[in-house]
């Protein structure tokens, strides 16, 4: 919106969203006069003195305002503070500049942003950060952590990881509309730091002849040229044993180390396939008679024959006949 007052121009950007505008002016602009500037698109404001001004937006000017004690008063804004009323002497031909500045409920003193940068890559678990200030915030060491925060001094600390150390804490001062940023830089690992699982996953671990745990587990060895044995035992498989592990050299740049090492595990053959099984007689089955026992089988000698019956003449069994006839008849 633009405003004409008699003797000067009003610039003014209204809207009923806080957005940015393209006319906020330059600070530095040499032109004399009373100059208004907000860090708010709708922001209002009166000036008064010996002519009464009001407006709204990033930026007022009025090349012509007389000489004289001039009062700024601010107008509310939802969710915003407004700034303190200010007075100042104008004198003729001089530059007389409000500045307002809007604080965010919660930001009474304004805020900033803090940026954090981790300069390493690791494996996972990834390590953690610690701020400490007019509020306090705890974060992951990405690659970059940002947020918004309201302004004063910041101390953070970082977390040990793995033999590495921890880069040395920071302080440094946030200023309102500024920007600070902290550089973790972590310091080459004196040891290697692996982990170890297996295919199923689930066996015990061993490392050395020392029992770890469960697979997946982490594992640490020392950065030298010593050999190093890994074994897995699960059951119903054969154990998996290596002798041959040594340490990795973590890259000079990123100090990546991190690597996963998987016991691949075999199955026991089953034992009981092998097996020959006796065949087991069914209800039906007759048993197998048992051998007659004689007196031969038993003292190696011949059995004695019965005697021959005597041979009978012709005559008594024709006789014999005869008789056994006339029984049956009578």
């Amino acid at each position: 919106m633009l405003l004409a007052f008699a003797g000067g121009v009003v610039l003014a950007q209204t809207s009923s969203l806080c957005v940015a505008t393209l006319n906020t002016p330059d600070s530095s602009q040499p032109h004399p006069g009373l100059l208004v500037k907000s860090d708010l698109s709708c922001a209002t404001f009166q000036v008064k003195g010996p002519v009464e001004y009001s407006g709204d937006g990033y930026y007022f000017s009025k090349f012509d305002a007389p000489p004289g004690t001039y009062t700024i008063t601010w107008g509310s804004v939802p969710g915003y503070i407004a700034p303190l009323p200010e007075i100042k002497e104008f004198k003729e031909g001089g530059k007389l500049l409000f500045v307002g500045s809007y604080n965010e409920v919660g930001y009474p003193q304004g805020k900033g942003t803090i940026k954090v940068y981790l300069l390493n890559s690791f494996p996972p678990p990834i390590p953690h950060f610690t701020l400490k200030g007019p509020t306090t915030r705890t974060g992951e060491l990405g690659f970059k952590w940002e947020e918004e925060m309201p302004v004063g001094t910041y101390t953070i600390t970082y977390e040990d990881l793995d033999d590495h150390g921890a880069p040395p804490p920071e302080t440094k001062t946030l200023e309102r509309n500024g920007t600070i940023t902290f550089d973790a830089a972590y310091g080459p690992p004196k040891a290697h730091v692996f982990i170890i699982d297996s295919k199923p996953t689930g066996a015990k671990v061993y490392l050395d002849g020392s029992l770890l745990g469960n697979a997946p587990i982490k594992a640490k060895v020392p950065l030298d040229s010593k050999k190093h044995t890994i074994r897995c035992s699960l059951p119903g498989y054969e154990d998996y044993n290596y002798y041959d592990y040594r340490a990795q050299e973590p890259d000079s740049t990123t100090y990546s180390i991190g690597a996963k090492w998987t016991c691949a595990m075999v199955a026991k053959k089953d034992s009981s396939s092998s097996q020959v099984k006796e065949p087991v007689p069914t209800p039906t089955q007759a048993p197998t008679p048992e051998k007659e026992i004689t007196p031969s089988s038993v003292s190696g000698v011949p059995a004695q024959q019965p005697p021959p019956k005597p041979q009978r003449s012709f005559f008594f069994r024709f006789w014999e006949g005869i008789s056994s006839f006339f029984r049956r008849l009578f």
